[in-house]
């Protein structure tokens, strides 16, 4: 079951609402509800600096709503563009309940078929929870992703 909402009254707001509920009993997996909430802006800065803040609760628990253990995690995107082809955008990640800060740093270029990204990145090293898994424990720490995209 899900909700959302988004309004534009100078800032752009909204919120996101989930609830899922499980058939099989998967322990804390069970009963989960998702709620998140946004703002946005674009100030007018040179070509317009973009300002988006979110902030994401995550409940697992086997009961209906009891939200025992919420997971918090609060990001904040900035984005700027540098010409009709090219921008730049910075993330970061805060999650609470670790204390863990995630960063990046991106280029973007539009190309007539492809784009092309050069990512700089600081990942925690160590995943909390769910999110503990191979795939994100191959970017660790700090690094570099270069990454072409092909535009059928």
């Amino acid at each position: 079951m899900g909700l959302d909402g988004e309004w534009d009254v100078g800032v752009g707001l909204w919120f996101e609402l989930a609830y899922i509920r499980k058939h099989k009993d998967l322990d804390v997996l069970t009963h989960q509800a998702l709620l998140n909430i946004g703002i946005d802006y674009t100030l007018p800065v040179g070509n317009g600096l973009g300002v988006t803040l979110e902030h994401l609760t995550i409940t697992y628990d086997p009961s209906f709503l009891a939200a025992t253990a919420p997971a918090r995690t609060t990001a904040v995107l900035f984005t700027y563009p540098l010409s009709l082809f090219g921008s730049l955008s910075t993330v970061g990640v805060y999650a609470w309940e670790g204390s863990d800060v995630t960063f990046q740093l991106n280029y973007a270029h539009q190309f007539p078929s492809w784009t092309g990204y050069v990512m700089l990145f600081q990942n925690p090293t160590m995943q909390m929870g769910i999110q503990n898994n191979e795939l994100v424990s191959q970017f660790q720490g700090p690094g570099i992703w270069l990454m072409g995209v092909k535009n059928w």
